[in-house]
């Protein structure tokens, strides 16, 4: 029997996370007068690489701060949040790693003078936790960072969870803050 993946005589079982990303993600938000791009790396690989967060003021012509980090995983989505301070910015980076779990990441960083510098981000409770195997999603709207996840029952298979959604938030006004579950998370 010929393995059904040769093409012209090779091998090619390779997975397409495995070469460079064919589009990387890039966005630009803007806010208080600045311009925040956010880029994953050019010419790197989709499931693991950097990201970069560059700031500028008077509709990027003056670079203020910038950093390059490392990912694990493709740049989901971003957002800004601003503070009740007239100067407070986050910026958040939402990233999914490869592979069948689909672990979901989010990081924050907050414009503090002419630096960025990573906000940390609790983690649930075990409780909270109990049946996750990945597949998150984020959302960051009304000072709060929002996760979502199926919950898995003993024996289910990575791609067919048979619990419900477990809906979680995190007042990110709140330094003292801890997850909680939504109204709707069981």
């Amino acid at each position: 029997m010929v393995p059904k993946c040769v093409l012209a005589g090779v091998f090619v079982c390779m997975s397409t996370s495995a070469f460079p990303a064919s589009a990387p993600y890039a966005v630009e938000h803007k806010a208080r007068g600045l311009v925040v791009r956010i880029a994953s790396g050019r010419d790197e690989y989709a499931s693991i690489g950097s990201y970069d967060i560059r700031v500028y003021t008077n509709d990027g012509a003056d670079f203020v701060a910038g950093l390059v980090h490392p990912r694990d995983g493709e740049v989901v989505r971003t957002w800004l949040t601003e503070d009740e301070s007239p100067k407070a910015l986050r910026v958040w980076v939402w990233t999914c790693s490869a592979g069948s779990g689909a672990y979901g990441n989010i990081e924050s960083f907050e414009l503090v003078g002419d630096k960025l510098v990573k906000v940390p981000i609790p983690e649930p409770s075990a409780e909270l936790k109990a049946g996750y195997m990945g597949h998150d999603s984020f959302d960051v709207r009304n000072g709060k960072l929002y996760r979502q996840f199926p919950v898995y029952r003993q024996g289910d298979a990575n791609v067919s969870p048979t619990g419900w959604n477990r809906r979680l938030e995190l007042d990110i006004r709140r330094q003292d803050a801890v997850w909680r579950p939504t109204a709707r998370s069981r």
